[in-house]
């Protein structure tokens, strides 16, 4: 994106800045948009806020009212709550389910303004691209619209394009979040570790793909390739490369209906219980099999078609798992299912990357407890995405550093169990999970496999012995000319240093008291002028100082004994 602004002083950035607090104190939130306002040093006139007393904020929640809030600011804002609501490590789980609820009010625009973006991105007028192009748009959200058309062959398709102002509404929008991520850090204590300024850059980058059609076109690719290589009952929508761009998408138009919509499947005689064992399947292929998922698989985004094979939509956001963590996570499965807490432990602090939990005897406790609730229950009984939160809290408890794509999974599972749910509420999703889970670990057992690791772990010891001569020498060296440095990381000497910072002051000011009471009593001794009432004033002075610095230092003492 272009240049970076610290502050919103143009006039399209304080008339969004109004929109901002004007939002703020609607909402009910009117300590932050003053604390705003004064951070700008009132740049914002009243005149630009008009208050809008149309919510009643004593009748909703804080986090309503946040998410509320987020829905009337638009796209950017909107696209914010979304990625938070993936992450539980930064936010409370009450606002999660909150943000959770997100909905897209932005309304379409005109059909000629499409037309003529269409236009500029391919280069050609619409009557030479398409058959076929209908104005009215069949569906419409924050980043662009989508219409249907017909290419001159006869096949239908739908063209999603990017609203003509979205890129500098976004921009500004991001100016300004910038600076008050800034300001927060500055301003707020309570909000500095959450370090506001790296999440507003991690949703730059989450913009930036989403307003560039060509990553979503790339993810349809990959995700048809991986559905056709498993031979899956899965439709994915075939992707026209030289009919899209940047800001124009244009794919296969799929006749389904939602998954959720419970009459489609008496209508069209297609077995709900059917689909449901397709949908989670798929689901675990994705997981399991190609480490490539479809992480918001709401009912929005997953239909069926009229012979009840599922349909994927919207490719903006997915998740991927390398190789290593496809098999730890089928080792937790597997752990799961054998009730073993210990292998559970050891999976879950693999995944985490981290070799060293402070209390992993309370960690190995909580896991045994979690087990316990679900000793006597059947595996068909278990919710995943109930167990998989549950994980989720104890991991965040314990401040283990679960890569993100883990929370995109546990958000993914979670939509996807609810689907199948409402479809087939029965479904023993562990005897779908299970045979995945398997695969991976045969797969890791594999001889061959183990083969192929051990040439890699011997390769790279080779190197290792090749090295290790001329790497010697260098140290050997810098030993020799006392250039070597170390790095040495202290734990728990800085208070140590405090404490030891105090003692000294304390020891020097009890000197500096004495020498004082000495100094006064040889000058009260030697009578030296000039006197007050036959007492030489300079003695009188010194005692008087050397009292208050000793009740002074006695006060200190004691407070900071109570504070111990």
């Amino acid at each position: 994106m272009p240049d970076k602004k610290e502050s919103p002083r143009s006039k399209k950035h304080l008339a969004r800045y109004a929109e901002i607090v004007k939002a703020l104190i609607k909402y009910g939130f009117e300590d932050i948009a003053d604390s705003l306002r004064k951070s700008e040093k009132s740049s914002i006139s009243e005149s630009l806020l008009v208050h809008d007393k149309s919510i009643n904020v004593k009748e909703l929640a804080r986090w309503q009212r946040v998410r509320m809030m987020l829905e009337d600011l638009g796209t950017t804002f909107i696209k914010l709550g979304q990625m938070l609501s993936g992450r539980p490590d930064l936010i409370p789980e009450e606002l999660i389910k909150e943000l959770e609820r997100l909905q897209d009010l932005t309304p379409t625009f005109d059909g000629n303004l499409a037309v003529r973006r269409i236009e500029e991105e391919l280069g050609q007028p619409v009557g030479d691209l398409f058959l076929h192009f209908e104005l009215v748009p069949l569906a419409s959200a924050s980043i662009g619209q989508v219409h249907a058309a017909t290419l001159h062959d006869g096949r239908r398709v739908v063209v999603k394009v990017q609203r003509p102002d979205i890129q500098d509404q976004i921009e500004v929008d991001m100016d300004i979040l910038r600076a008050l991520a800034k300001l927060a850090e500055k301003y707020r204590e309570e909000v500095r570790h959450y370090n506001p300024q790296a999440i507003v850059e991690a949703l730059e980058k989450t913009m930036e793909l989403e307003l560039d059609f060509r990553h979503e076109l790339k993810n349809i690719q990959l995700f048809r390739n991986n559905a056709a290589q498993r031979q899956s009952e899965v439709v994915v929508p075939e992707v026209y490369e030289s009919l899209s761009s940047r800001r124009i998408l244009t794919m296969e138009f799929v006749e389904g209906f939602k998954i959720n919509n419970l009459n489609a499947y008496v209508e069209r005689n297609i077995s709900p219980q059917e689909v449901a064992k397709k949908a989670i399947n798929s689901y675990f292929e994705q997981i399991f099999v190609d480490g490539f998922f479809h992480a918001d698989p709401h009912p929005g985004n997953v239909f069926v078609d009229p012979h009840g094979n599922l349909i994927y939509l919207d490719f903006g956001m997915m998740g991927k798992l390398p190789e290593r963590d496809k098999q730890l996570l089928g080792d937790l499965f597997i752990a799961v299912e054998m009730r073993d807490s210990d292998k559970i432990l050891q999976a879950v602090k693999s995944l985490s990357k981290i070799s060293f939990i402070e209390d992993e005897a309370g960690l190995l406790h909580e896991i045994e407890l979690l087990l316990n609730n679900y000793y006597a229950a059947d595996l068909e009984d278990i919710s995943l995405s109930e167990l998989l939160e549950k994980f989720r809290t104890i991991v965040l408890r314990y401040k283990l550093q679960i890569p993100a794509d883990f929370f995109l999974l546990i958000k993914g599972v979670s939509s996807m169990e609810s689907n199948v749910r409402l479809l087939y509420p029965e479904i023993p999703l562990f005897e779908y999970l299970e045979p995945h889970a398997r695969k991976l670990i045969m797969k890791k057992m594999n001889p061959f496999r183990r083969l192929k690791t051990l040439y890699f772990t011997l390769f790279e010891f080779g190197e290792l012995l090749h090295d290790f001569p001329g790497d010697a020498r260098k140290i050997i060296q810098k030993l020799k000319h006392g250039s070597l440095k170390v790095e040495i990381e202290h734990k728990g000497l800085s208070e140590l240093r405090v404490s030891l910072e105090e003692i000294s002051n304390r020891i020097s000011l009890s000197i500096l008291i004495a020498a004082m009471i000495i100094g006064s009593s040889l000058i009260v001794n030697a009578k030296i002028p000039p006197f007050v009432n036959g007492i030489p004033i300079l003695g009188l002075i010194g005692f008087i100082v050397a009292v208050l610095l000793a009740i002074w230092l006695i006060i200190s003492i004691v407070r900071s004994g109570k504070q111990k």
